[in-house]
């Protein structure tokens, strides 16, 4: 269930922004995480993951894919040429325009920094700002971000790393610890799609698969009183099939959940799996649930003592969703809270979503994120 606490965290991170400007959020963000992150190797030596960079000409044209902290997938396009005087000998100096990945080839560049790349093929890209369509987190407002990349080059095709820097407007977002990758891209008769492309360096380690169901070290978990959905209409339906679950953080979460329903006396049960809208047929599920169905369609989906490790973070999450069967799908508001660690510790109280009956594969955008009125 690694997106749909990705995608949590950085909703929450929100919250706790509550210094003098957006960037002293940032830095007061860095100094109590501090101990939670690492570099991903683009740095100093990363015993926990890839480390190898080497010496290479990066002229020409980059794909680039990127998994910001808070599940926000990012495509980048970036042209490298030869700095002014550059000699080619370490380090060599580039300079590194920027568009979206599927901005024209003639449009003007989203951002136009350098980068140093040292004996190793080590350097850092500085956009600030990345002004960014506020589609790309499915909002109006258009977003700006300060974006600092730490890369390092496994050979002539391919620069991978970690990311640090926030979103600054309209929400405050940190981005330390997402991941990124670019493939060259110099091929004008067969260009790459993102989807060629992968988050993250090739050769660092799979995260740590998600724990879940453990027993916290405090004792059972105590279950939060349902959400009211008085005021929903429900009617028992068949849901069986394939639905696309969106809840209504700044950052919409948004999830593939898959439901067998088996019919009872009194309503019967559901069967239930939980994957990301990129999630490939027949991937394994994230997470799995089963759960009662009362006769007026009503039920719970209760995920306690919820354990993920997600690089360097462990995160703990009690979740309650109660729902109500409406004519279209199922819909309906949340409860819990994020444990651990304290730095994103935040109620989920107040969160309210709606899942709609989806084709894995499409589109997900414009879904709604709440019960209908």
């Amino acid at each position: 269930m690694r997106a749909f606490v990705l995608t949590l965290l950085g909703a929450l991170a929100l919250t706790l922004a509550c210094g003098e400007s957006p960037r002293d959020d940032y830095q007061a963000w860095r100094g109590r995480t501090r101990s939670y992150r690492g570099d991903g190797g683009a740095g100093p030596a990363n015993p926990d993951g890839g480390t190898y960079s080497e010496l290479a000409d990066l002229r020409g044209r980059w794909l680039l894919n990127s998994l910001l902290f808070g599940g926000i997938e990012v495509g980048l396009r970036v042209v490298f040429e030869a700095a002014e005087g550059e000699t080619n000998d370490p380090p060599r100096e580039l300079v590194a325009r920027i568009w979206l990945w599927d901005m024209p080839d003639d449009s003007a560049p989203l951002v136009t920094t350098t980068g140093s790349l040292d004996d190793k093929g080590r350097f850092q890209l500085v956009a600030d700002p990345l002004d960014l369509p506020g589609s790309i987190i499915n909002r109006d407002d258009p977003v700006q971000a300060v974006v600092i990349l730490n890369a390092r080059t496994l050979g002539a095709g391919t620069w991978c790393g970690v990311a640090e820097g926030s979103v600054q407007r309209p929400l405050t977002l940190p981005l330390e610890g997402s991941t990124f990758a670019a493939l060259r891209d110099d091929d004008d008769e067969a260009r790459l799609d993102l989807s060629d492309v992968p988050f993250r360096c090739p050769d660092d380690p799979e995260p740590p698969a998600p724990d879940m169901g453990v027993e916290s070290d405090a004792g059972p978990v105590e279950r939060p009183a349902a959400p009211d959905l008085s005021g929903v209409g429900s009617a028992y339906a068949d849901l069986t099939g394939d639905w696309l679950f969106t809840a209504d953080f700044d950052i919409p979460l948004q999830l593939w959940i898959s439901l067998r329903a088996i019919p009872g006396a009194e309503g019967g049960s559901l069967d239930g799996a939980l994957r990301s809208v990129r999630a490939a047929p027949g991937e394994p599920a994230l997470a799995t649930f089963t759960t009662q169905v009362e006769a007026d369609g009503r039920f719970e989906i209760w995920l306690p003592d919820f354990t993920l490790s997600v690089g360097n973070l462990a995160i703990e999450a009690d979740i309650l969703l109660a729902a109500a069967t409406t004519g279209d799908g199922f819909c309906g508001a949340a409860a819990g809270a994020i444990r651990s660690p304290a730095v994103f510790a935040q109620t989920l109280d107040g969160v309210t979503y709606r899942a709609i009956p989806w084709v894995p594969g499409e589109s997900t955008a414009g879904a709604p994120n709440a019960c209908p009125e």
